[in-house]
């Protein structure tokens, strides 16, 4: 879209640029001329694309109008019915309007409401629900979302230590002789007069481990 022409906002446009409501008359604001003109380049654009798309490409039977001496069919593409407040639900066109207008979504969508012919309100006024509805859960899900974030931290944390944990086990194990020669160690010490109930706990310190580590690898021994 060219610059919007601050000398076309009131009734020097000899038109409006595209269909409105009854209602709405050519005395228009800077405001709501660039918007008109914004949704008029946008729609006519999406609909120009929409043409070479296989769906909305698609030709479709037209029945005569009027009473013609003789009647005829003819086909457009199903893009061409579409009328601009449809357009401006589809693809992104309501982002990328209210950009060109510098206006926000929501004042894009409500001007729009208003100027919009009658038989197409219910679809921008659906369309502006569904997009408030959604703003509306994401803010109330919010701080559900926070703590699950906040839980699946605590998690990775906890695993993280976990494992940690676990090497500094397997290295402090690694450094126990295997089965067979820990339990010649054992028989040392209970000929060295020790009790057999004793030589766990020496030998745990010996290598720095728990008793229960050296009973589980004296008995792999037998």
């Amino acid at each position: 879209m060219p610059p919007f022409d601050k000398t076309r906002t009131t009734t020097e446009l000899p038109s409006l640029p595209i269909e409105c409501a009854p209602h709405v008359d050519l005395e228009l604001t800077e405001q709501q001329a660039r918007t008109m003109l914004a949704i008029q380049a946008k729609t006519e654009q999406l609909k120009q694309t929409l043409r070479q798309d296989p769906l909305w490409g698609t030709p479709v039977y037209l029945p005569p109008r009027g009473f013609p001496l003789k009647p005829e069919a003819s086909e457009q593409a199903l893009a061409e019915q579409l009328p601009w407040p449809a357009l401006l639900t589809l693809a992104n066109c309501a982002e990328e309007t209210a950009v060109l207008a510098l206006c926000s979504v929501k004042d894009l969508l409500r001007y729009a409401i208003q100027i919009c012919p009658y038989q197409h309100v219910a679809v921008l006024i659906q369309f502006l629900s569904h997009k408030e509805g959604i703003q509306a859960s994401a803010k109330a899900l919010n701080p559900y979302i926070r703590q699950l974030r906040d839980k699946e931290a605590r998690i990775k944390a906890g695993a993280r230590k976990g494992a940690d944990k676990s090497a500094h086990t397997r290295r402090k194990q690694s450094k126990v002789p295997a089965p067979q020669d820990l339990q010649r160690e054992a028989d040392k010490l209970m000929a060295s007069h020790y009790a057999k109930q004793d030589v766990a706990g020496i030998l745990a310190k010996r290598y720095d481990v728990t008793p229960t580590t050296i009973r589980r690898k004296l008995n792999a021994a037998t």
